[in-house]
């Protein structure tokens, strides 16, 4: 009967509620999913029709294992409110999934951005969270990186923004945005009072050559009244600026430093 009836009328929503729901009963999750995103399309409220798109994307993901058809599902969700934050939080979840599947470094951008997204219109505690999701997801996410140092700036949750530091290590080992995070690093070290540690990463960024750094090293050398490093530093020849010497100068391994 119901089937009948939505045959007869496309946009009747209640036969077709009525008829998934049959088939949802007897465990046809597939032939259920189908009606579903029949029922997601004649719905003629908004919201109502991202909640089903919403349900849609969970039936396909958990009952039927299908990511993409899921992924497909919250992006037509989102498409009805971009700015429905419960929406891009499922998207990024689901694109993370996907993204060992075949979807590789672009789903995991496209999770950050979602991730950051959320993060900026949450503030607080929860932004913090999103952040941090942002930067697992992909670890040269600036824009999340630069709005968790400023909530953790803002509370005070310095022993936070150096963990957070710390946990991008590995993964930027081989990035070119290594540089920039040893100078984070020593930076926050030196509002943590740490100088040894700010010495230490700004003595790794000096195979660079770059002349503000080694300008910053001497300064930290001399704070400290590290006479013998100082000396060395004063006496080394920082090279050719970046770009004219041979090969691409090396780092030093995170693990060695202090």
């Amino acid at each position: 009967f119901f089937r009948r009836a939505f045959e007869l009328d496309p946009s009747n929503v209640l036969a077709l509620y009525c008829a998934r729901e049959i088939y949802q009963s007897l465990g046809n999750f597939e032939t259920a999913a189908k009606l579903l995103d029949l029922e997601a399309r004649a719905e003629p409220d908004g919201e109502r029709r991202i909640a089903l798109y919403r349900e849609l994307g969970h039936a396909r993901s958990e009952q039927l294992g299908d990511i993409e058809g899921a992924v497909v599902a919250l992006k037509r969700a989102l498409a009805l409110d971009p700015s429905n934050m419960d929406v891009m939080g499922e998207l990024a979840l689901l694109l993370l999934r996907r993204a060992p599947l075949g979807g590789g470094d672009m789903d995991r951008q496209r999770a950050a951005d979602l991730l950051y997204q959320v993060a900026s219109t949450a503030g607080g505690e929860t932004a913090l969270g999103y952040c941090e999701a942002a930067l697992d997801a992909w670890p040269e996410h600036e824009a999340s990186l630069g709005l968790f140092e400023g909530i953790c700036r803002e509370t005070q949750r310095l022993d936070l923004l150096a963990d957070r530091y710390q946990r991008l290590l590995g993964p930027l080992a081989e990035s070119p945005n290594l540089a920039d995070l040893y100078r984070r690093i020593g930076n926050l070290a030196l509002e943590r009072g740490d100088l040894d540690e700010a010495i230490g990463y700004y003595q790794a960024l000096e195979p660079l050559g770059i002349p503000e750094d080694h300008e910053i090293l001497i300064d930290l050398l001399r704070r400290a009244n590290r006479e013998d490093d100082l000396a060395d530093a004063l006496a080394s020849d920082l090279g050719a600026p970046p770009g004219e010497s041979s090969g691409e100068p090396d780092l030093l391994d995170p693990e060695a430093l202090p």
